[in-house]
């Protein structure tokens, strides 16, 4: 998806342009949030890493949510769980993925997984919440 369309889709869904610019570049900004995110988030900011625009949201107290891994795409899947209001966003962002893992059994029998956001280390499918 590319930026303006994001940003198009983020208006669409209540996201208020706070009127915030970090520099020239017209799509770096901050959004306020809308009023079913208001008790997770109070803002939504859009940034870059080199060439690609990344999003990240601020909790209540004015922190960057994600510890090490705030930055998200945007993306369609992040327009669906932003629209699900306070707990279907947390839920969705505390279950990204960041890495794979692969394990060894004591019986030798190799198992693959997966690191989410919020630090669990899930080796089997059902135990991920979405």
């Amino acid at each position: 998806m590319n930026i303006e369309n994001f940003i198009a889709e983020l208006e669409r869904l209540g996201f208020m342009d706070s009127g915030f610019r970090r520099d020239e570049d017209p799509f770096l900004r901050s959004y306020d949030v809308p009023e079913n995110l208001q008790d997770t988030l109070v803002a939504l900011i859009i940034g870059r890493a080199g060439k690609l625009h990344v999003i990240s949201v601020q909790d209540k107290l004015h922190r960057e949510m994600g510890g090490h891994f705030p930055m998200m795409n945007p993306t369609q899947e992040l327009l669906d769980a932003l629209a699900k209001g306070n707990e279907g966003f947390i839920t969705w962002f505390s279950n990204r993925v960041i890495a794979t893992a692969t394990t060894e059994t004591a019986d030798g029998q190799v198992k693959q997984g997966v690191c989410l956001v919020d630090g669990r280390l899930v080796m089997d499918e059902s135990e991920r919440v979405n």
